[in-house]
């Protein structure tokens, strides 16, 4: 007697291809977001798609420089704020 329901690694196979395209929505909704890309290399590299994975990963290292570097950027700022300045109030 047949199966109806697909073998396992196809229902796998679907499945990480239902999770690509939702985390393709989501990198429409948030391209900033390099942790997206992280995992959509790794699903990619599952499913074979290895230039795609080679991609994302690419838009992953990018991103999380850039994103690195405004967070420094943000904390120098802070820390510019909060430090006292030359020539500041006097008594």
């Amino acid at each position: 007697m047949a199966s109806s329901s697909p073998p396992k690694a196809e229902e796998r196979l679907g499945r990480l291809d239902a999770a690509a395209d939702s985390l393709n929505h989501a990198v429409t909704l948030n391209p900033r977001s390099s942790s997206h890309f992280y995992v959509l290399s790794g699903i990619y590299r599952r499913l074979g798609h290895l230039e795609a994975s080679k991609k994302a990963l690419e838009s992953f290292t990018r991103l999380d420089q850039e994103n690195n570097e405004i967070e420094k950027m943000r904390h120098n700022m802070s820390q510019s704020r909060n430090a006292p300045h030359p020539g500041g109030d006097h008594e």
